[in-house]
């Protein structure tokens, strides 16, 4: 992942659009060393079936309501890193960067000190690729201003994390804008170069968000019909709800009397704290009453 200064960032938003179409080598030929920061080649010991689909996700997302959940950050990290229990700084030879956990990076290896250490746990450094992608990456998808689904959100921030927001321009935002989702993961299909070949990591990375990509959000599926033994239930629990504030209302009346709150009221004198808190409880309770009884009515219509 390349974290750009502001300059370089509005030199990527330029010229990041010119990367070139892969160059037809097959991805499982070639040998390179891992890029870690750069052009990570996967994760040891991660569960990867995951990638494929997250049925779990219901809701589409645009505008200020775009951000990266659980599983996009997952997607980033274990494509960038072996999962360990702590991560120091280390110089990439490849990235030519100092980096550290899941792809972050700092130009002088300036990482911040805590306790004694600028070593992280697991548990920080997925933390931190949350609050970057937020604070320094999440603008560019934002700013397409497309109605997408969580699946197409976490394929665009793992993009935009591995080479950086100033590529989700130009063509690809274009297509992304038409809602040519299948145009727009071919452009990215083409962004698995690195010293001029294809690796395998980011080809298979592109594949990942691609697929992705594609995966618009399921509707959602209607409720099955409760059976009748079940709306049976239910009426039974309302009444008994509606029975326990019939008590709860005649404690209330209760209370009143013998705090001389009604007589008070019929004299028009003024009621102290005591009594408006207690009338206060009795028009919750009256107004949970109406409500009960109106869900009653209901469920005894249809079990006619």
């Amino acid at each position: 992942m390349k974290k750009l200064t502001p300059l370089l960032m509005a030199l990527a938003l330029l010229v990041g659009c010119g990367k070139t179409a892969p160059t037809g080598i097959p991805a499982k030929d070639i040998k390179i060393p891992r890029e870690s920061a750069r052009v990570p080649e996967g994760a040891r010991g991660v569960d990867k079936t995951h990638y494929v689909a997250n049925p779990h996700h219901t809701f589409t997302l645009i505008g200020g309501q775009i951000h990266i959940d659980y599983f996009g950050v997952e997607l980033i990290a274990s494509f960038e890193n072996i999962y360990e229990p702590v991560y120091c700084p280390y110089w990439d030879p490849y990235g030519r960067v100092w980096t550290r956990g899941f792809g972050e990076t700092d130009w002088n290896g300036n990482f911040p000190y805590v306790n004694g250490t600028n070593c992280i746990s697991h548990e920080q450094a997925v933390k931190n690729v949350a609050y970057l992608v937020e604070s320094n990456f999440q603008w560019a998808v934002r700013s397409l201003n497309v109605n997408l689904s969580h699946d197409q959100v976490d394929a665009l921030d793992d993009f935009i994390w591995n080479v950086g927001p100033g590529d989700l321009c130009c063509s690809i935002a274009y297509e992304l804008q038409r809602r040519n989702f299948a145009a727009a993961g071919n452009l990215l299909l083409g962004y698995d170069h690195a010293g001029g070949v294809v690796l395998a990591g980011l080809y298979q990375r592109r594949l990942r968000e691609d697929r992705l990509l594609q995966q618009g959000e399921s509707p959602p599926k209607p409720k099955p019909k409760p059976t009748r033994h079940q709306l049976e239930a239910q009426l039974a629990a309302h009444k008994a709800e509606s029975r326990h504030l019939e008590i709860q209302r005649r404690d209330i009346e209760h209370q009143l009397e013998v705090w001389g709150c009604r007589r008070l009221e019929r004299e028009h004198r003024t009621r102290g704290p005591k009594c408006k808190g207690a009338e206060a409880a009795g028009q919750h309770v009256d107004a949970h009453g109406r409500l009960e009884l109106h869900i009653e009515h209901k469920l005894e219509n249809e079990l006619r």
